[in-house]
């Protein structure tokens, strides 16, 4: 049932190369702690880096905000010379909210603006760490597949997901190397290396044809 997170080795054709570095030439990473390396480089810069420098990466980051608050600091000036959006924690603390329509609005923009700078965006589903606090998760997971559904542009990182099957197996496997969730969590919220290099991965397969 749960998607095979496999690191496929298989080389890129030249034309799928171009396109992967085109979207990751110069992205805007925006989120919260995560995004904002809080430990250890962030999935999306780790991905990027692989195919830019870090000086034409931008971040626009805040420990412990909900996107609709982080959004508010994201004009259309920070978009216009980017080539995507990577929004992996970025409305995980929304989740928290006991209502979500803000966030939802704030979701809603986000796609608009996107779209309209023809940008391709990435967004991490919001795991349930806290499910018991989490009231407004479930809601914005959802309109986050509505929209992405008719945004040809929009990827979705299954965090939910990749959280369950590792939590479920009790260690990760990548590249012929096994952590455990100790090593991937060390705090229980924010990313290790390991699971910061996996992601990284998942990220780009979401581009592979």
């Amino acid at each position: 049932m749960l998607v095979n997170f496999i690191f496929s080795t298989a080389e890129a054709s030249p034309a799928q190369e171009k396109k992967v570095n085109e979207i990751f030439k110069k992205p805007l990473i925006v989120g919260a702690s995560v995004s904002g390396d809080y430990q250890t480089a962030s999935p999306g810069k780790r991905l990027a880096l692989r195919y830019t420098r870090e000086r034409d990466i931008r971040v626009i980051a805040q420990n412990g905000k909900p996107g609709k608050e982080v959004l508010k600091t994201v004009s259309d000036e920070h978009l216009k010379d980017r080539s995507a959006i990577i929004g992996i924690d970025l409305f995980f603390w929304d989740s928290f909210q006991n209502s979500p329509k803000e966030s939802l609005d704030a979701m809603e923009k986000l796609f608009t603006k996107s779209k309209a700078h023809s940008l391709p965006l990435v967004l991490g589903e919001i795991p349930e760490l806290m499910p018991q606090y989490q009231k407004s998760g479930a809601a914005l997971n959802k309109r986050m597949r509505q929209l992405c559904s008719v945004h040809s542009l929009c990827k979705i990182l299954p965090m939910g997901e990749i959280l369950t099957k590792t939590l479920t197996d009790g260690h990760l496997m990548h590249r012929g190397i096994r952590y455990e969730i100790e090593a991937l969590l060390p705090d229980g919220l924010h990313l290790a290396t390991p699971a910061s290099e996996y992601l990284a991965d998942q990220i780009l397969k979401l581009f592979e044809p």
